[in-house]
């Protein structure tokens, strides 16, 4: 980039447009979200190491094996998207990341680039792979949506809000199921919008596969959108 070296993540100065210095290691397949609130840099995708090494959800206590990939690859469960994943005998799924351990969002200092302790641990299936592909800042946390089953130590199916200080998921659990295509709950697209979080993916709601959910509780709005293909 600019004859400079940087992985997946840059940053430009304002006025003169040119590179700042700011550059976190990083090891991975994509970065798909950013969004910045105050000091953190918040980040999501699929990465295996960001911002130098950090301690992350503990290691599984016996060796693991790479995860055996089956069945029809879909979105969210692309090749590349589980590149260094392992699994525990407990089902649980982990990404290597600079000596410990990763999950797909992290928060990075908005000076240094170094990754803060805050870990919401998104994980998954082989078929929800807990990719991070969209974050948003609210007033009453950071909004997380994907192909994720768990994340902030709750079961949170594509879409979730975590605590900006401990990174633990809040009551906002917005009630989507799988698709007619899919029994899996993929939330590619969010926006919030004062009190509303927007929602696109693959999921039955009331309207199909767009949802507009209330931004704190995370129940279902009027909202009413069927667009023309």
């Amino acid at each position: 980039m600019g004859g400079v070296s940087r992985s997946k993540l840059a940053s430009f100065d304002l006025a003169t447009g040119l590179l700042t210095s700011w550059s976190p290691s990083l090891t991975g397949t994509e970065i798909l979200a950013i969004a910045v609130d105050g000091s953190n840099v918040y980040v999501g995708g699929t990465f295996t190491q960001i911002g130098g090494s950090r301690a992350t959800t503990s290691p599984p206590s016996t060796p693991a094996r790479p995860s055996p990939r089956r069945g029809t690859p879909r979105r969210g469960d692309r090749e590349g998207d589980c590149d260094g994943r392992i699994s525990d005998p407990g089902g649980r799924l982990f990404q290597r990341c600079g000596g410990s351990f990763a999950s797909n969002i992290a928060a990075l200092d908005l000076a240094t680039g170094a990754a803060t302790a805050w870990d919401p641990n998104a994980s998954g299936t082989m078929y929800q792979n807990g990719t991070v592909y969209g974050i948003d800042v609210g007033p009453g946390g950071i909004y997380a949506c994907g192909t994720f089953t768990s994340i902030g130590g709750q079961a949170r199916p594509g879409i979730a809000q975590l605590d900006p200080s401990t990174g633990l998921a809040t009551s906002f659990n917005p009630p989507l199921t799988g698709s007619t295509h899919t029994p899996y709950t993929y939330v590619y697209v969010m926006k919030r919008d004062g009190n509303a979080v927007y929602l696109a993916g693959e999921f039955v709601g009331p309207h199909g596969y767009f949802a507009a959910v209330d931004a704190t509780t995370g129940a279902m709005l009027p909202w009413i959108w069927t667009p023309s293909v």
